[in-house]
């Protein structure tokens, strides 16, 4: 068991999760993350102040403090076993997160408003105890368990937990890889038409089909308070079948409540693409980000997405079609809808199979647009061309007698591309 001058000096050295503000940093996040050394002296420290009382009354004064400051109620829990690749097979044990569970329910239930417990190895076993401390507690408003090895019936335990606590306080709530499984997932829609509080769902690469998350899609019609959804990576039957994208796509044409949306990995392609610009930003002008990482979407789907940029009610200010097959064709069609789009700011075209044509196209286009203040356009090929355009754009003359113009981007993600020095 860790000694009390352990224990003491572990906190003292933890500056940004104590409440003492002569010696925290001024500029420490306001998510300040308490992480003992290791979960067991966590867990040690618990004991003692509970059961053996050798801690002083400042050594306890300074636990209270340091785990518990009201103003950075964070609690991040990282167990000594790093994750396996294998998810299924973690040679990680759930005692200590069953332990900790037990003890928080116990003596402090309101201490915290974010719990982490990603990468731990937490299975359907111990989602009984998490789900006990969220039945004790009032403060608990994030709750993240992704990449664990929650299955069917820890997802359908959360599921009941909340549907009969009617959501509790839980505003955002992350299962993202997980094998989880369609039938769970079906039962997560249902809970989600009773409109809880939930505002943030992350259920990418949960091992379900496409099937079941179009039924957590038909859940936004009745649900009017998610704002954030993640559900990337689905299973598909038939690699070839855009079908799902449609179906998909219709689902969430009359829910008006959701701001950002992430459909990785769905192997969208043009159809898909001209069905979700139909319905989805066409429909659902509240959309601000959307994201379509390593899909299929080619220079046709890259047309469809330039219309709707260039509607005037287009409110969509995050875009990332990372992995794409957009080319050159693709960019051109993006190039000419930001010269007149008002309220892009972050656009993601990394690795789209850009070349000189596309990739000066852009430059021309970003030199009029006054919106956007992030583009990334890694993992493309700049030739002499494309460099020499975006060289001057950022004021850096080819020849002292070319001119330069100045760029109003506050992030460029490819400036070592075409950096003329070594």
């Amino acid at each position: 068991m860790t000694d009390v001058k352990g224990v003491s000096g572990l906190l003292d050295t933890k500056h940004a999760a104590r409440g003492d503000s002569s010696k925290a940093d001024k500029k420490a996040p306001s998510r300040a993350v308490y992480m003992p050394a290791s979960i067991k002296e966590f867990i040690d420290a618990f004991n003692m102040v509970g059961e053996e009382k050798k801690l002083s009354a400042k050594d306890l004064e300074r636990v209270h403090d340091g785990i518990f400051n009201p103003f950075r109620r964070t609690l991040a829990v990282e167990l000594d076993a790093k994750p396996s690749p294998v998810r299924r097979s973690m040679p990680v044990s759930n005692q200590a997160v069953t332990t900790l569970m037990g003890l928080m329910a116990d003596k402090f239930p309101n201490a915290f408003r974010i719990v982490d417990l990603a990468h731990n190895g937490v299975d359907d076993k111990t989602m009984q105890d998490i789900m006990a401390l969220l039945i004790r507690s009032r403060s608990i408003i994030e709750l993240n368990l992704s990449g664990n090895c929650i299955g069917r019936t820890g997802c359908n335990t959360i599921t009941q937990t909340l549907t009969t606590l009617n959501g509790a306080y839980l505003t955002s709530l992350s299962l993202r890889n997980n094998p989880i499984g369609d039938d769970a997932i079906r039962n997560l829609a249902k809970f989600l038409r009773t409109n809880p509080p939930l505002r943030v769902l992350d259920i990418g690469n949960v091992e379900a089909g496409t099937i079941a998350l179009i039924h957590i899609a038909s859940s936004l019609q009745e649900n009017t308070n998610l704002t954030d959804l993640s559900i990337d990576r689905p299973l598909k039957a038939d690699s070839n079948d855009e079908e799902t994208s449609v179906h998909l796509a219709k689902a969430f044409r009359c829910n008006k409540s959701l701001k950002r949306l992430s459909m990785g990995k769905h192997r969208m392609r043009a159809h898909g693409t001209m069905w979700m610009m139909e319905y989805i930003l066409k429909w659902n002008k509240g959309l601000t980000a959307l994201d379509l990482v390593s899909n299929q979407v080619c220079s046709c789907g890259a047309e469809y997405i330039s219309k709707v940029l260039t509607d005037k009610d287009c409110n969509l200010s995050e875009l990332s079609l990372n992995s794409n097959r957009l080319t050159n064709e693709g960019a051109i069609s993006l190039a000419d809808a930001l010269t007149s789009n008002n309220s892009l700011e972050i656009l993601d075209l990394s690795y789209t199979d850009l070349t000189d044509d596309g990739l000066v196209a852009l430059a021309n286009a970003v030199g009029s647009n006054v919106t956007l203040r992030t583009l990334r356009l890694s993992g493309n090929t700049f030739g002499s061309r494309a460099k020499k355009a975006w060289q001057r754009l950022l004021g850096w003359p080819v020849k002292e007698e070319d001119g330069g113009h100045f760029l109003d981007v506050e992030s460029l993600d490819f400036i070592p591309l075409i950096a003329p020095f070594p």
